[in-house]
């Protein structure tokens, strides 16, 4: 197998994935809807263009959760996050409660934005982390830390956390310093809030309940074109073509729900009928060749990629995704499993192991 092409077309496979998750349509996918937190979305600016929601009180009641904590507990052999626990109290994966973030563009800038739930104590954690040498800036007689000890030059922006929010004891803002910045001002002018972009949180309200992560967007391909990585030498050809269509992007909505396995729904509305199946040929294309060349030892990766279903209709590009529980616990013990190697042959014949 040769290894650089076979990465390189996984990277165009990503790179055609990140546009549908963040490039959707108007389906909605279930009677009930989510109800994001108003209180939450308060704090995020009209000019948003992206936002998302993580709800991990649902999700930790998830087999998937339960996987991939296994695998993963947040703070195993950190001496530093049991430092951090023993004085505060908060431990991130169990007070956390929610999430909500967005993006937007500030000028030239990224500006990005999480509002955060918790069940913590506010003066102990900020306490904590300017003990441990956060720069403060004090804006609107709010503490604003710097948790890498420094600022950047005036007038730049640097990662920012509110952990001491007067109003709203339970919530925490991160993000960059702009960001946060224009988060804390409209406590005072709560009109130019996202609630009132009905553009936005229309997208949002047809996400189906179910779904503990969800992400919507308005205009989002400006943002992915500038952002997303360039491809290696094989795909930057390709990737020419997928940029000029990533430009014309229109809105976006994803969701997923991990209660059984996992399944995802993304969709993504192109400029016109021909970018969408110019789109749609492409990642079926690169999840064709993926496939053969999948190692023959690995029927993990082969079903993963099978699991894995693209349509278009008219200018709509859709990617839904079932995968079942087994075969992500499998993948979580063995993550190499879609690594290829260099002296693997491709499979013979690319067929899932289970029946559905």
């Amino acid at each position: 197998m040769n290894r650089s092409r076979y990465w390189a077309l996984l990277f165009a496979l990503v790179l055609l994935a990140s546009a549908l998750v963040w490039v959707g349509g108007q389906r909605r996918v279930s009677a009930g809807t989510i109800q994001p937190d108003r209180s939450s979305l308060a704090l995020v600016p009209a000019q948003a263009t992206s936002l998302f929601g993580l709800d991990l009180d649902a999700l930790r009641a998830t087999a998937l959760y339960a996987t991939w904590q296994r695998r993963n507990p947040i703070g195993k052999h950190d001496p530093g996050y049991d430092e951090f626990l023993a004085r505060t109290g908060f431990d991130v994966e169990r007070d956390l409660a929610a999430v909500t973030g967005a993006a937007w563009n500030n000028g030239a800038q990224p500006a990005l934005l999480a509002v955060a739930t918790a069940r913590y104590d506010p003066a102990a954690v900020s306490a904590f982390l300017k003990e441990k040498g956060a720069a403060v800036e004090m804006y609107g007689g709010v503490e604003l830390l710097a948790p890498d000890g420094r600022h950047t030059k005036p007038g730049q922006d640097y990662p920012a956390l509110v952990v001491q929010l007067p109003d709203q004891p339970n919530t925490i803002l991160a993000g960059t310093s702009t960001a946060v910045k224009q988060a804390l001002d409209l406590r005072a002018y709560p009109a130019y809030s996202v609630l009132n972009n009905q553009a936005l949180l229309g997208l949002a309200q047809k996400i189906g309940a179910e779904n503990q992560v969800w992400a919507v967007s308005v205009a989002p391909g400006a943002f992915l074109s500038q952002r997303l990585p360039q491809a290696p030498g094989p795909g930057a050809a390709a990737q020419a073509n997928i940029m000029r269509i990533l430009q014309g992007l229109q809105a976006s909505t994803v969701a997923a729900n991990a209660s059984n396995g996992l399944r995802l729904l993304a969709e993504g509305a192109c400029a016109s009928a021909a970018d969408a199946q110019t789109l749609a040929d492409a990642a079926r294309g690169l999840l064709a060749m993926l496939r053969l060349m999948a190692p023959a030892n690995q029927p993990q990766a082969i079903e993963l990629l099978n699991a894995l279903h693209i349509e278009q209709q008219q200018s709509k590009v859709t990617l839904t995704a079932a995968i079942p529980l087994q075969l992500l616990e499998e993948l979580a013990q063995k993550p190499d499993l879609l690594l290829p190697h260099s002296h693997s042959h491709a499979h013979p014949q690319a067929q899932s192991r289970r029946h559905r």
